[in-house]
């Protein structure tokens, strides 16, 4: 397709804006641009924009086909789509987390170098001191150690964000298998990248000190890609630096709180690239020094910042965050405590200390005497590098102790969260890509107006995972018909009979407790009260008032599972369970509908009784209950019952739902476990808020574990004799709210 219609079709993906509103908490309008790979958040007027490049969710096969047709791949649940969400939810998560003001304050101090090379060089053409070019080198070092610094902090604070994102949002569908894919493509890129363009005779230049950052990146990502690990640019590092380069990925990843901590441990590893930082900054000097030698305008400061500006654009971009941002971003609660080797610890709170009181040392250029002093500094840096090390190894036995007692313990926590991560993204995955994109779930199936136009609640109920999934409908009269020409099923219900009529006097006498007339005597107005006349000598306290009882009323479906898993005295229990509570709402006039389903390769769903149809002979539907068989995919049963509940009530019902099931969701599609869980509950959950219906989940026997993770409002009981009473808690506790 052309870029207009692949551009169009992405804005139709509502849930880009309702995942990126979730995550960050606050509005953020999208631009889309299907010529660049640039993604970054900012604020222009109190409007929040998320810049997102769609070439950066495209692989390298698929970027060279559209740069040379200008023709898109087609936008169904394909990875292009679910890498520009991944790439969405990480913008969004930076406005959640980001303190952008760390990195304004760092970028003032940046800018301030550079201005002052432009100052110096101004007061050089002046004077023609050329002691001068001291002072300007020493400033060119800080604004290129700045610049990164930058980078650094960038690298790094991207690893921290995906980690909060995850842990907090993950759950989200397509996030977490969003962020993966992303996070897979881009470092598979940049290592083939890297391994073709690598060149140890090139260490001193800047795309050299970009790679080794690149692959610090990398170690903090590691649990969100592919193995195994090239680590290339870093062929020249020793085992013990690679250890601490490791270590300080790990650290900003797991440990960091907050963005100050990210940019602390990012100076840290700023010393495995100074020495190469020192020489690029020493040859832009000596080329600023020689135009300005054969210029005579001081404008030539240009030619030394040509090569980071897309840094200073993301200091003019975090200036906008910083300035629009309201209050502190939340501190990160690290899923590990990692302890790190004592002497990168220290110098972690060293970097932490020195950022609060200033991020780079830079002085004006009329401050000769602090300017030759930072020059000292600078040519005497090897010396003082020197001393270091021998200081270090001093000490060389304590810290190996060290790094290898933290390698054992972090080794096996990250190998696990690893291989957690990729197999939560694959199997989420695979549950969802079932099929094209649809709006919602209620416009596809043909329920033959068993359900009601709720489509604001379709959209906010109804997630991904069910894209595809076709249901079978089988009404009251198609049941009994079915019964007629087959052998009919007969169990016995007599004994619960009497239960239900128990059950009944108790569910009336709780409906109708409300409902009486209350008189409130001894009133000083109202109507005049015989029996205390006598009291107008004393005072005028002889009037009376009545107020109005209220009983309450009720609307009642039931949900029975009927897959496999409810085999033997489970689906026997099932029925007696849902013949007692029909008999007592027949007795109270309360009107109730009963459901069945399992899963082959369709969903069936099996409406037994109906709110109109209440013939006995709709009555003898409900012995199907005992058959069982299949699978069960909970989702879409409940929420057909729950749309036909609501669709049916009157004024001021109270709607209540009971499931009958043992809790375990097992769809033939891959639709199980944790996320089927959380699907369930949002359903609910969400008909709860906007309806007020309430969903009691009921386990009865044994091997029923899975009902308390799934519903708030749940009853388990070893047989169906005590159903009666723990419902009636429910129901007391439900008509009180």
């Amino acid at each position: 397709m052309d870029i207009k219609n692949f551009v169009s079709n992405i804005k139709n993906e509502n849930r880009i804006p309702r995942i990126i509103r979730r995550i960050a908490g606050k509005h953020i309008s999208l631009k889309y641009d299907p010529n660049t790979s640039s993604n970054y958040c900012t604020e222009i007027d109190g409007n929040y924009f998320i810049n997102l490049g769609l070439l950066l969710a495209m692989d390298e096969e698929t970027i060279k086909s559209v740069i040379s047709s200008q023709n898109f791949p087609d936008i169904t649940y394909d990875d292009t789509l679910i890498r520009i969400i991944g790439a969405a939810s990480h913008e969004a998560s930076h406005v959640r987390f980001t303190d952008f003001n760390v990195l304004v304050k760092h970028s003032q101090e940046v800018m301030k170098a550079k201005n002052n090379v432009k100052e110096i060089a101004g007061e050089w053409l002046k004077t023609k001191d050329d002691s001068l070019f001291d002072e300007i080198k020493q400033e060119t070092y800080n604004y290129v150690y700045g610049m990164f610094l930058t980078q650094m902090f960038n690298s790094l604070e991207d690893a921290s964000i995906e980690d909060s994102c995850l842990r907090n949002y993950g759950r989200i569908p397509f996030v977490s298998s969003g962020i993966n894919m992303l996070r897979n493509l881009l470092t598979d890129n940049e290592d083939e990248y890297i391994l073709k363009n690598f060149n140890d005779k090139e260490k001193y230049t800047k795309s050299y000190i970009e790679t080794v950052i690149t692959e610090i990146r990398h170690m903090a990502v590691a649990g969100y890609r592919n193995y195994p690990c090239r680590y290339t640019g870093l062929a020249n590092y020793t085992a013990d630096e690679f250890e601490e380069m490791n270590y300080l990925a790990l650290y900003a990843r797991f440990n960091a709180k907050n963005s100050s901590e990210v940019f602390s441990a990012s100076k840290v590893a700023m010393k495995f690239i100074e020495n190469e930082i020192k020489n690029v900054a020493n040859e832009y000097a000596n080329k600023y020094i020689d135009e300005l030698k054969n210029e005579t305008d001081g404008d030539t400061a240009n030619d030394i910042t040509n090569d980071f500006s897309s840094e200073e654009n993301d200091f003019a971009i975090a200036k906008k965050m910083a300035n629009a941002s309201t209050g502190t971003p939340p501190q990160k609660t690290p899923e590990f405590t990692l302890e790190i080797p004592d002497n990168l610890q220290e110098q972690i709170d060293n970097a932490s200390k020195e950022t609060n009181n200033n991020t780079l040392n830079s002085a004006g250029g009329k401050k000769t005497n602090n300017n030759k002093k930072q020059e000292k500094a600078f040519d005497n840096s090897q010396d003082s590098n020197s001393e270091e090390e021998n200081e270090a190894s001093n000490d060389n036995k304590q810290e190996k102790t060290s790094l290898e007692d933290y390698k054992k313990n972090i080794a096996p926590i990250l190998d696990k969260q690893a291989k957690s991560e990729l197999s939560k993204s694959y199997k989420e995955l695979n549950k969802k890509k079932l099929s094209a994109q649809q709006k919602n779930l209620a416009l596809s199936i043909n329920d033959k107006g068993h359900t009601p136009d709720l489509n604001e609640t379709d959209k906010k109920c109804l997630s991904d995972m069910h894209k595809g999934v076709k249901i079978r409908y089988f009404s009251p009269d198609e049941i009994y018909a079915t019964m007629t020409n087959t052998e009919p099923l007969y169990e016995d219900i007599t004994p619960y009979k009497k239960l239900a009529r128990k059950f009944s006097k108790d569910m009336k006498r709780l409906l109708f407790r409300d409902s009486r007339i209350k008189k409130i005597p001894n009133l000083n107005r109202g109507k005049i009260d015989k029996r205390n006349l006598h009291r107008i000598i004393i005072d005028d306290n002889c009037f009376y008032n009545k107020i109005d009882g209220k009983a309450h009323k009720a609307r009642f479906c039931i949900l029975v599972d009927q897959s496999g898993s409810m085999g033997g005295s489970k689906s026997k229990n099932a029925y007696y369970a849902s013949a007692m509570l029909a008999e007592a709402c027949k007795i109270t006039s309360i009107p109730l509908a009963v459901y069945g389903h399992n899963n082959t390769s369709d969903v069936l769903l099996y409406h037994y009784l109906d709110y109109k149809k209440h013939s006995k002979k709709y009555y003898d539907n409900l012995v199907n209950i005992v058959k069982n068989g299949g699978c069960n995919h909970d989702s879409i049963p409940i929420f057909y019952c729950l749309k036909d509940l609501v669709k049916n009530r009157k004024h001021d019902e109270k709607l209540i739902f009971i499931v009958i099931s043992d809790g375990a969701p097992a769809g033939n599609n891959g639709y199980q476990g944790q996320c089927a869980f959380d699907d369930i509950r949002n359903i609910y959950k969400t008909f709860e808020n906007f309806y007020g219906v309430e969903t009691i989940g009921v386990g009865i026997g044994s091997d029923i574990g899975h009902i308390p993770q799934i519903y708030e409002n749940h009853c388990l009981v070893p047989n169906v004799e005590e159903l009666p009473m723990e419902l009636l808690k429910i129901f007391k506790r439900t008509l009180q709210k």
